[in-house]
């Protein structure tokens, strides 16, 4: 067993409950992702001349910071990685048929 299967968030239902209930988790969760995502597209993008510029988000979770990025960096691609297929089933619904958007689920290991 991986040590991601010996956490909670490896359970369905907690995932569930994140998704739903994620801002009680989070305080200014959605000012605190609109941040970052404008610190990346206009102070680190533009050190790398690279486009479309790509970013892996390490436990994406629901893909929430990603959609922040998303409306800040249209031409992004994203490839969203998170040990609980639950949160990545809501990235993929978040994000629908984004070709510019890649999932990988990989649980952790210490």
């Amino acid at each position: 067993m991986s040590d991601f299967g010996r956490t909670e968030w490896s359970l369905a239902a907690k995932a569930a409950y994140f998704i739903d209930h994620s801002s009680r988790y989070i305080p200014d969760r959605e000012h605190t992702q609109a941040l970052l995502a404008s610190l990346l597209c206009r102070v680190i993008a533009p050190r790398f001349p690279v486009n479309p510029l790509g970013v892996l988000e390490l436990g994406c979770g629901d893909g929430a910071l990603s959609q922040a990025l998303v409306l800040r960096c249209p031409d992004v691609r994203l490839t969203l990685l998170d040990g609980s297929p639950e949160m990545l089933e809501g990235a993929r619904k978040r994000f629908g048929p984004d070709t510019k958007v890649h999932y990988s689920r990989r649980p952790f290991r210490t």
